[in-house]
């Protein structure tokens, strides 16, 4: 029988076939030294050792817990603009002035129409006064004269010294046309250089018709007399022959239609050179006409410088506060609504070409909501049922 030779690893022996019994032992036969037997004995005994201490730290029956995967941390979404509680105070005029009526239509249907709101109507002193106490931080809203936010944006004549930065204007109230008028029996006054020389109410001391008389005439530099009256007054001093004409701002002055329907009266028109010259000299009036029938008697529209009168704010009032009231005025059932309520509403429109001229600052919310709603809203029929003809 042949001797299977076995290659012993690092050495060059062979050996022969060990015999246990009648079984014999074939194979790799393999030596280790006395330091690689211990290391495996201690090998062997530390995994063991893991073993028995794995098991022991289980409950019998219970698996070991499996780690749970991460979870992926979403991004939390943008929420929108949050629109805390707000008290508006809204500048008007005296109890029973216009801007007073009118700020009290307003008033309750914005504060209504959104729970976070609360406009209250504040009792003024009207244009002046509203500009005044916006500058000064005591309002939030209000209405005025275009020359009165001109001269408070540009801190001018009453506001010098105030915060002029603080004023922004909302939107175009109604149209405030200024214009000086005479009896109709009064064949030699066709024109304002038919002034020179003759005597004229200028306004009562204070007042924006006082302020705007002046302004022009000095502007145009015709020499003219000048008395400062309360229209009732200038009214009776007019009929009387004691005066040639009245200045007046916005349409009706009662003392004017009293005399429309007693006496007759004529609108006084500006030209084109008058009209520029004013124009060129102070941004914040514009060329337009007074309808026919604005006073009875009027027969054509006649063309006369308007100063506007505009809503106005704080520059502080937050954008989604300026979008709200506009979007509430502007919607055309509460549009109807205000005009029903109070007519000087039914002049109101968006005017953003006026706005653009009156030396004052839009409200950036205000430019967006007009500039964004173009196509929404048809603007083109807003402010067209304010003035009434008193010839029908």
């Amino acid at each position: 029988m042949k001797r299977k030779e076995l290659r012993l690893r690092g050495s060059s022996m062979t050996a022969k076939p060990v015999t246990k019994g009648k079984i014999k032992i074939k194979g790799e036969i393999k030596v280790f030294s006395k330091k690689a037997k211990m290391l495996v004995l201690m090998l062997t005994m530390l995994m063991v050792l893991s073993v028995f201490i794995g098991c022991s730290s289980q409950p019998s029956g219970q698996s070991a817990p499996q780690e749970k995967p991460k979870e992926e941390v979403k991004a939390e979404e943008p929420k929108g603009e949050v629109k805390k509680p707000i008290e508006i105070s809204w500048g008007s005029s005296s109890a029973g002035g216009g801007y007073y009526y009118a700020t009290g239509v307003l008033a309750p249907i914005v504060s209504e129409k959104y729970d976070y709101i609360n406009v209250t109507n504040i009792a003024t002193g009207a244009s002046a006064d509203n500009v005044k106490r916006i500058l000064l931080g005591e309002l939030d809203f209000g209405m005025a004269h275009g020359s009165n936010a001109w001269e408070g944006a540009n801190g001018v004549g009453q506001f010098k010294g105030l915060e002029t930065d603080n004023i922004r204007i909302v939107s175009y109230y109604m149209p405030g046309p200024h214009y000086f008028v005479t009896l109709t029996k009064n064949k030699g006054i066709n024109s304002l250089k038919d002034l020179e020389g003759k005597t004229i109410a200028m306004g009562q001391p204070g007042s924006g018709a006082q302020y705007n008389s002046d302004v022009i005439i000095d502007t145009l530099g015709y020499k003219v007399k000048r008395e400062y009256l309360q229209f009732s007054d200038a009214g009776r001093a007019l009929a009387d022959g004691q005066l040639e004409a009245v200045g007046g701002t916005g349409i009706p002055v009662g003392a004017i239609s009293e005399l429309s329907e007693t006496q007759g009266v004529k609108i006084i028109p500006f030209t084109d050179e008058e009209m520029g010259k004013l124009l060129a000299a102070h941004s914040f009036y514009y060329d337009d006409k007074i309808p026919a029938g604005a006073y009875k008697g009027i027969m054509e529209p006649v063309r006369v410088p308007f100063v506007p009168f505009f809503i106005i704010a704080h520059k502080d009032v937050p954008d989604y506060v300026v979008e709200d009231v506009l979007t509430t005025i502007y919607d055309p059932e509460v549009y109807k609504k205000l005009g029903d309520g109070y007519g000087q509403w039914k002049f109101t429109r968006p005017g953003l070409d006026i706005m653009k001229n009156s030396g004052v600052k839009i409200h950036p919310a205000a430019l967006k909501f007009f500039e964004d709603n173009v196509n929404k809203y048809n603007f083109d029929d807003y402010g067209n049922e304010g003035w009434v003809d008193k010839n029908k």
